[in-house]
């Protein structure tokens, strides 16, 4: 589980450092942005969130199909697969929208996504108890 945790933590870290780098970029303007029509972000923004929703799903559906039954090893081993897709997806959707923002020249926008998608991963922080290993 020690694993687990190490990469589950790498996604949630990374997706917050790039979100607070491009929003650093923005705000300071030290790189040029603001190519892409900040209207779009509209669409995007929705279309994210969407994503961030079907991670959420994806991730729950694959551990509600954990046989309890099975062997501790195997128990892990799907629980392990279905929390890294799961934050994987979200850290996408995440990523898209604040690259997104970065061309857009929007701050906001770029904030919005990347702690959205911090706080779906951080929502399902890999635990013991859920595939009854505590």
């Amino acid at each position: 589980m020690k694993q687990l945790r190490i990469i589950w933590a790498a996604l949630v870290v990374g997706t917050l450092l790039y979100t607070l780098l491009v929003v650093a970029v923005t705000v300071t303007g030290i790189a040029q942005v603001g190519t892409l029509d900040p209207t779009l972000l509209n669409y995007a923004g929705a279309g994210v969130m969407v994503y961030l929703v079907a991670g959420v799903f994806v991730r729950r559906r694959m551990i509600a199909n954990i046989d309890l039954d099975a062997p501790p090893e195997q128990r892990l081993a799907a629980y392990s697969a279905a929390t890294i897709l799961g934050a994987g997806l979200t850290e996408g959707g995440g990523l898209i929208l604040v690259t997104l923002a970065l061309m857009a020249g929007s701050a906001s926008w770029a904030l919005t996504g990347g702690l959205a998608a911090v706080v779906v991963m951080a929502m399902g922080r890999p635990t013991e108890e859920d595939i009854g290993l505590d």
